[in-house]
Protein backbone atom coordinates (compact mmCIF):
# COMPACT_ATOMS: atom_id res chain seq x y z
CA UNK A 1 0.00 0.00 0.00
CA UNK A 2 1.07 3.55 -0.98
CA UNK A 3 0.95 5.40 2.27
CA UNK A 4 2.08 8.50 0.91
CA UNK A 5 -0.08 8.68 -2.17
CA UNK A 6 -2.32 12.18 -2.06
CA UNK A 7 -0.47 12.95 1.52
CA UNK A 8 0.74 16.20 2.89
CA UNK A 9 4.52 15.21 3.38
CA UNK A 10 7.33 17.30 5.73
CA UNK A 11 10.89 16.20 4.87
CA UNK A 12 13.56 18.39 7.18
CA UNK A 13 16.92 18.69 6.28
CA UNK A 14 15.52 18.15 2.45
CA UNK A 15 18.76 19.89 0.83
CA UNK A 16 21.28 17.28 2.71
CA UNK A 17 22.66 14.41 1.02
CA UNK A 18 19.63 12.11 1.99
CA UNK A 19 16.51 14.53 2.44
CA UNK A 20 16.93 15.48 -1.27
CA UNK A 21 16.97 11.94 -2.76
CA UNK A 22 13.83 11.49 -0.14
CA UNK A 23 11.73 14.20 -1.60
CA UNK A 24 12.97 13.22 -5.02
CA UNK A 25 11.39 9.50 -4.25
CA UNK A 26 8.23 10.62 -2.89
CA UNK A 27 7.56 12.75 -5.69
CA UNK A 28 7.38 9.16 -8.02
CA UNK A 29 5.06 7.91 -5.19
CA UNK A 30 2.43 10.56 -5.87
CA UNK A 31 2.11 12.91 -3.02
CA UNK A 32 -0.31 15.55 -2.54
CA UNK A 33 2.59 17.87 -1.24
CA UNK A 34 6.26 17.96 -0.24
CA UNK A 35 7.39 20.66 2.40
CA UNK A 36 10.95 20.50 1.64
CA UNK A 37 12.33 22.19 4.90
CA UNK A 38 15.72 23.56 5.36
CA UNK A 39 17.65 26.34 7.50
CA UNK A 40 20.41 27.42 4.43
CA UNK A 41 18.50 28.56 0.98
CA UNK A 42 21.32 27.69 -1.38
CA UNK A 43 20.66 24.11 -0.62
CA UNK A 44 16.99 24.48 -0.89
CA UNK A 45 17.35 26.36 -4.12
CA UNK A 46 20.04 23.53 -5.65
CA UNK A 47 16.92 20.53 -4.53
CA UNK A 48 14.37 22.99 -6.76
CA UNK A 49 16.13 22.46 -9.85
CA UNK A 50 16.88 18.95 -9.76
CA UNK A 51 13.13 18.67 -9.27
CA UNK A 52 12.53 20.81 -12.75
CA UNK A 53 10.18 23.14 -9.91
CA UNK A 54 7.69 20.57 -9.80
CA UNK A 55 5.03 22.56 -7.97
CA UNK A 56 4.16 19.82 -5.08
CA UNK A 57 7.73 20.85 -3.63
CA UNK A 58 7.44 23.57 -1.69
CA UNK A 59 11.04 24.66 -0.48
CA UNK A 60 10.37 26.03 3.36
CA UNK A 61 13.03 28.29 4.68
CA UNK A 62 13.10 27.76 8.76
CA UNK A 63 14.98 26.11 11.59
CA UNK A 64 13.95 23.26 13.49
CA UNK A 65 14.97 25.04 16.43
CA UNK A 66 12.01 27.29 16.08
CA UNK A 67 8.80 25.79 17.41
CA UNK A 68 6.35 28.67 16.25
CA UNK A 69 8.32 28.23 12.92
CA UNK A 70 7.89 24.55 13.34
CA UNK A 71 4.11 24.63 14.15
CA UNK A 72 3.41 26.73 10.93
CA UNK A 73 5.50 24.47 8.89
CA UNK A 74 3.77 21.60 10.21
CA UNK A 75 -0.11 22.71 10.12
CA UNK A 76 -1.68 19.44 7.56
CA UNK A 77 1.40 17.47 7.80
CA UNK A 78 0.36 13.79 7.59
CA UNK A 79 3.99 12.39 7.38
CA UNK A 80 7.44 13.49 8.87
CA UNK A 81 10.79 12.34 7.49
CA UNK A 82 13.27 13.97 9.94
CA UNK A 83 16.95 13.81 8.46
CA UNK A 84 17.85 17.42 9.79
CA UNK A 85 21.10 17.06 12.42
CA UNK A 86 24.15 18.57 13.04
CA UNK A 87 25.84 15.68 11.36
CA UNK A 88 29.58 15.97 12.13
CA UNK A 89 30.95 14.09 14.96
CA UNK A 90 33.88 16.96 15.50
CA UNK A 91 31.70 19.82 14.72
CA UNK A 92 29.06 18.76 17.33
CA UNK A 93 31.86 18.13 19.97
CA UNK A 94 32.71 21.72 19.48
CA UNK A 95 30.10 23.46 19.55
CA UNK A 96 27.62 21.42 21.52
CA UNK A 97 25.03 24.13 22.36
CA UNK A 98 23.81 24.38 18.90
CA UNK A 99 24.17 20.90 17.93
CA UNK A 100 21.74 19.74 21.41
CA UNK A 101 19.52 22.63 20.39
CA UNK A 102 19.09 21.57 16.65
CA UNK A 103 19.26 17.33 17.26
CA UNK A 104 17.14 17.10 20.57
CA UNK A 105 14.93 20.31 20.89
CA UNK A 106 14.48 20.48 17.75
CA UNK A 107 13.21 16.73 17.47
CA UNK A 108 11.15 17.94 20.41
CA UNK A 109 9.87 20.71 18.79
CA UNK A 110 8.30 18.37 15.67
CA UNK A 111 7.22 15.95 18.15
CA UNK A 112 5.27 18.34 19.81
CA UNK A 113 3.73 19.52 16.51
CA UNK A 114 2.89 16.02 15.40
CA UNK A 115 1.21 15.06 18.71
CA UNK A 116 -0.95 18.07 19.24
CA UNK A 117 -2.30 17.60 15.18
CA UNK A 118 -5.36 15.67 14.68
CA UNK A 119 -4.43 14.84 11.07
CA UNK A 120 -0.85 13.52 11.60
CA UNK A 121 0.02 9.64 10.78
CA UNK A 122 3.45 8.86 10.95
CA UNK A 123 6.89 10.27 11.32
CA UNK A 124 10.19 8.59 11.26
CA UNK A 125 13.06 9.67 12.86
CA UNK A 126 16.69 8.83 11.20
CA UNK A 127 19.29 7.84 13.91
CA UNK A 128 22.21 6.61 13.71
CA UNK A 129 25.17 3.58 15.00
CA UNK A 130 26.81 6.02 17.51
CA UNK A 131 23.50 6.00 18.99
CA UNK A 132 24.61 2.70 20.93
CA UNK A 133 26.78 2.95 23.93
CA UNK A 134 27.60 6.83 22.62
CA UNK A 135 30.61 8.30 23.38
CA UNK A 136 30.17 11.68 21.66
CA UNK A 137 28.06 14.54 22.00
CA UNK A 138 26.48 13.73 18.32
CA UNK A 139 25.94 10.15 19.38
CA UNK A 140 24.37 11.61 22.59
CA UNK A 141 22.06 13.41 20.62
CA UNK A 142 20.88 10.70 18.54
CA UNK A 143 20.25 8.54 21.58
CA UNK A 144 17.94 11.33 23.08
CA UNK A 145 16.23 11.58 19.58
CA UNK A 146 15.22 7.83 19.46
CA UNK A 147 13.88 8.32 22.90
CA UNK A 148 11.72 11.15 22.19
CA UNK A 149 10.47 8.96 19.46
CA UNK A 150 9.94 6.11 21.67
CA UNK A 151 8.62 8.34 24.31
CA UNK A 152 6.07 9.51 21.91
CA UNK A 153 4.64 6.57 21.11
CA UNK A 154 4.22 5.52 24.08
CA UNK A 155 1.37 8.59 24.94
CA UNK A 156 -0.10 8.20 21.00
CA UNK A 157 -2.28 5.16 19.95
CA UNK A 158 -3.36 6.56 17.16
CA UNK A 159 -0.19 7.70 15.26
CA UNK A 160 2.66 5.88 14.10
CA UNK A 161 6.99 6.58 15.29
CA UNK A 162 9.76 4.80 14.61
CA UNK A 163 13.08 5.19 13.97
CA UNK A 164 16.28 3.86 11.67
CA UNK A 165 19.81 3.54 12.82
CA UNK A 166 22.47 3.02 10.02
CA UNK A 167 26.07 4.07 9.75
CA UNK A 168 27.43 6.25 7.51
CA UNK A 169 26.27 7.06 3.98
CA UNK A 170 28.19 6.62 0.62
CA UNK A 171 28.64 10.18 -1.51
CA UNK A 172 27.85 12.32 1.06
CA UNK A 173 29.59 15.37 0.97
CA UNK A 174 30.74 15.04 5.06
CA UNK A 175 31.96 11.77 4.54
CA UNK A 176 35.83 10.71 4.50
CA UNK A 177 35.64 9.42 1.28
CA UNK A 178 35.56 12.20 -0.55
CA UNK A 179 38.40 13.84 1.61
CA UNK A 180 40.77 11.09 1.10
CA UNK A 181 40.00 11.79 -3.00
CA UNK A 182 41.08 15.20 -2.31
CA UNK A 183 44.12 13.92 -0.61
CA UNK A 184 45.35 11.88 -3.24
CA UNK A 185 44.42 14.21 -5.71
CA UNK A 186 46.71 16.60 -3.96
CA UNK A 187 49.29 13.88 -3.84
CA UNK A 188 49.24 13.78 -0.01
CA UNK A 189 49.24 10.85 2.07
CA UNK A 190 45.72 9.50 2.93
CA UNK A 191 45.08 10.43 7.11
CA UNK A 192 43.47 7.74 8.52
CA UNK A 193 42.84 7.40 12.64
CA UNK A 194 43.65 3.73 13.04
CA UNK A 195 44.33 0.75 11.27
CA UNK A 196 41.82 -1.30 13.40
CA UNK A 197 39.17 1.36 12.84
CA UNK A 198 35.88 -0.35 11.19
CA UNK A 199 32.61 1.84 10.18
CA UNK A 200 29.22 0.62 8.75
CA UNK A 201 28.62 1.95 4.73
CA UNK A 202 25.10 2.28 2.98
CA UNK A 203 24.82 3.97 -0.40
CA UNK A 204 22.01 7.10 -0.16
CA UNK A 205 20.28 5.76 -2.76
CA UNK A 206 19.47 2.09 -0.89
CA UNK A 207 19.20 4.00 2.75
CA UNK A 208 16.63 6.22 0.90
CA UNK A 209 14.60 3.70 -0.29
CA UNK A 210 15.29 1.51 3.00
CA UNK A 211 13.37 5.08 4.77
CA UNK A 212 10.79 4.97 2.83
CA UNK A 213 9.83 0.88 2.74
CA UNK A 214 10.05 0.64 6.63
CA UNK A 215 8.14 3.81 7.52
CA UNK A 216 5.49 2.62 5.26
CA UNK A 217 4.91 -0.64 7.21
CA UNK A 218 5.88 0.88 10.48
CA UNK A 219 3.17 0.09 13.63
CA UNK A 220 5.19 2.38 15.87
CA UNK A 221 8.15 2.60 18.80
CA UNK A 222 10.23 0.64 16.09
CA UNK A 223 14.43 1.04 15.64
CA UNK A 224 14.99 -0.28 12.07
CA UNK A 225 18.20 -1.51 10.70
CA UNK A 226 19.01 -2.04 6.96
CA UNK A 227 20.16 -5.40 6.48
CA UNK A 228 23.76 -6.40 5.99
CA UNK A 229 23.71 -7.17 2.47
CA UNK A 230 22.98 -3.10 1.60
CA UNK A 231 24.77 -1.68 4.41
CA UNK A 232 28.20 -3.25 5.07
CA UNK A 233 31.18 -3.20 7.74
CA UNK A 234 34.82 -1.97 6.24
CA UNK A 235 37.91 -1.98 7.58
CA UNK A 236 38.91 1.72 6.76
CA UNK A 237 42.06 0.78 5.82
CA UNK A 238 41.06 -1.20 3.32
CA UNK A 239 38.74 1.46 1.53
CA UNK A 240 41.57 3.48 1.76
CA UNK A 241 43.72 1.41 -0.06
CA UNK A 242 41.58 1.69 -3.01
CA UNK A 243 42.18 5.51 -3.34
CA UNK A 244 45.83 5.09 -2.11
CA UNK A 245 48.45 2.87 -0.16
CA UNK A 246 50.24 5.94 1.36
CA UNK A 247 48.43 6.51 5.02
CA UNK A 248 49.05 8.40 7.71
CA UNK A 249 47.95 7.53 10.94
CA UNK A 250 46.47 10.31 13.25
CA UNK A 251 45.12 8.56 16.13
CA UNK A 252 41.49 8.62 17.39
CA UNK A 253 39.69 11.65 17.58
CA UNK A 254 37.71 13.07 20.38
CA UNK A 255 33.99 11.36 20.30
CA UNK A 256 35.33 8.37 17.94
CA UNK A 257 36.07 4.93 18.27
CA UNK A 258 37.36 1.85 16.66
CA UNK A 259 34.14 -0.09 15.89
CA UNK A 260 30.66 1.16 15.54
CA UNK A 261 27.66 -1.55 17.40
CA UNK A 262 24.55 -1.66 15.46
CA UNK A 263 22.89 -2.44 18.69
CA UNK A 264 23.87 -2.83 22.24
CA UNK A 265 23.83 -5.64 24.48
CA UNK A 266 20.75 -4.76 26.45
CA UNK A 267 18.94 -4.36 23.35
CA UNK A 268 20.15 -7.48 21.45
CA UNK A 269 17.22 -10.11 22.69
CA UNK A 270 14.06 -7.39 21.31
CA UNK A 271 16.22 -7.62 17.80
CA UNK A 272 14.55 -9.68 15.06
CA UNK A 273 15.30 -10.11 11.51
CA UNK A 274 12.44 -10.25 8.85
CA UNK A 275 15.05 -11.24 5.94
CA UNK A 276 14.36 -7.71 4.68
CA UNK A 277 15.66 -5.59 7.61
CA UNK A 278 16.61 -6.20 11.30
CA UNK A 279 13.63 -4.37 13.42
CA UNK A 280 14.32 -2.79 17.25
CA UNK A 281 11.06 -3.63 19.47
CA UNK A 282 11.20 -0.90 22.05
CA UNK A 283 9.19 -2.87 25.47
CA UNK A 284 8.26 0.63 26.34
CA UNK A 285 5.98 1.33 23.85
CA UNK A 286 3.23 -1.52 24.14
CA UNK A 287 1.95 0.24 26.83
CA UNK A 288 -0.02 3.57 26.61
CA UNK A 289 -0.07 6.10 29.38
Amino acid sequence: MNVFKDKTILVTGAGGSLGSVLVEKLLNLKPKSIRALGHSELPLYNLVERVNHDPRVRPILRDVMDLDGMRMAMEGVEIVIHTAAVKSVDIAHYNALHAIRTNVDGTINIVKCALDSPCFERMIFISSDKACYPVSLYGATKMLGEGILNWAQSISKSKVFCCTRSGNFYGSLMSVLPLWEQQAKEGKPLTITDRGTKRYFIKINDMADFVLEVLSGARGGEIFIPRKEIMKEYRMVDLANKISKRHKIIGLRPGERLIEPLWTQEERSGVSYNGKFYTLNNPFTKKHY
